[in-house]
């Protein structure tokens, strides 16, 4: 289980859902898929999320990698901890944005 502050990981997780979309098809990869695909419980979800895929779009020829993934976690608590953890991502990348273009003046007072 991951410690609260850190990025949820597939142990935390029963399945994930992604969906497509190019097609708008919705496929569930439960943990078992998801270690085939080279995850294990602990992997972090970004990280095997880049390797998922829409199956009937590759079979088609495209290449099925334009995907949004939803996790369904195994406790309320643990979905609540990595909903935090994106959050506080979020508004630490905005304020780094922010800082950055502020920039303060060189050698004036």
């Amino acid at each position: 289980m991951a410690y609260p502050g850190k990025e949820a990981v597939l142990g935390q997780v029963y399945a994930l859902l992604v969906e497509c979309r190019d097609c708008g098809n919705t496929h569930r990869f439960d943990i078992k898929e998801l270690k085939q695909v080279g995850g294990s419980s602990s992997t972090k979800i970004s990280d095997v999320s880049g390797r998922l895929y829409c199956s009937d779009c590759s079979s088609e020829g495209m290449a099925g990698k334009r995907v949004s993934v939803t996790a369904i976690f195994i406790s309320e608590r643990d979905r609540l901890k990595a909903e935090a953890y994106l959050i506080n991502s979020r508004e630490a990348h905005a304020r780094e944005q922010r800082a950055k273009r502020v920039s303060p003046r060189s050698g004036r007072t």
